[in-house]
Formats: C-alpha cells, sequence, structure tokens
C-alpha cells in the first residue's frame, strides 16, 4: 500500500520540483531550445487545460479538476482497500495519474494557472509539463490494466 503512496508523493514532488526551476531560471513567456527545431522549454502559464480549453473560466477549470481528482482518490481508495482480487497495475497506474492531478491541482488552487513549459516541435502540440505526462501514461496504464484484468 505504501509503494502507491510514495508514487503519488514522488511524482507530486518532480511535478512541483520541474515547475519551481523553471520559474527560478526561466523567464516567463521565454523559450529555450534544448534540441533545435525538436523540443524546448517554453515558459507558459495556462489558467485552462490542454490546448487552453476553459481559459476563459478558470473557477470552472479549477472546480472541474477538483471534482475529478476527488473521484478519482475516491475510487483508488475503494479499490486499495478491497481484499479480494486487488489488480496492482490498476493501483499503480491511478496512483501515477493522481500524483500529476495533484500536482497540477496545486498549482490551480495555490496560483489560479499551471506552469507549463515542455513543447515538442510538431503541429498543434500544446505546451505541458511533468504532471500532465503523468496523467497521460496513468490514463493510458489505466487503460490497459482494465482491459488485462484477472
Amino acid at each position: 500500500m505504501n509503494r502507491y503512496f510514495a508514487t503519488i508523493a514522488a511524482i507530486f514532488g518532480l511535478d512541483l520540483g520541474t515547475k519551481y526551476m523553471v520559474k527560478k531560471y526561466i523567464p516567463l513567456g521565454s523559450r529555450k531550445n534544448l534540441i533545435e527545431n525538436r523540443f524546448s522549454f517554453h515558459h507558459i502559464k495556462n489558467k485552462g487545460m490542454a490546448y487552453n480549453t476553459g481559459e476563459q473560466n478558470p473557477k470552472f477549470v479549477l472546480w472541474l479538476s477538483t471534482a475529478l481528482a476527488t473521484f478519482c482518490f475516491g475510487q483508488f481508495c475503494v479499490l486499495l482497500f478491497q481484499r479480494k482480487q486487488r489488480n496492482s497495475s490498476l493501483l499503480m497506474a491511478i496512483a501515477i495519474m493522481l500524483g500529476g492531478a495533484f500536482g497540477n491541482l496545486w498549482e490551480r488552487w495555490r496560483y489560479g494557472s499551471v506552469t507549463d513549459f515542455l513543447y515538442i516541435h510538431a503541429k498543434r502540440m500544446p505546451i505541458f509539463n511533468v504532471a500532465d505526462v503523468a496523467i497521460l501514461l496513468g490514463g493510458i496504464g489505466t487503460m490497459l490494466a482494465s482491459l488485462w484484468k484477472k
């Protein structure tokens, strides 16, 4: 059980740590190329979700993200305390997703926006952060673990 909470805490810490470093070393609105024409850091604030969806209504985004994170955490706890058929792959995938969700949620509640900075140079790619990657990977892991459930 501790490994799931450790995973949530590790991803939460990694996300907040990388956002702190970006805020400290890359001025807001600036860009730093890491791999020319492939990958760079773009320091932006995002009041919405992916592709700035909902940016006009940040309070709605805040409450929606809070409700979704709360629901997912509740489901996680229900699955965690089931004694019968505990699916450890599913629990780990949800823990990864929750670590990212809590990282973004923390910033939304504290600052009213999320720090995004990772940019892959490709058509219509959003600028994202470590929490977004964790949410995506956790979501994919959740789908796969659900498909291959015993």
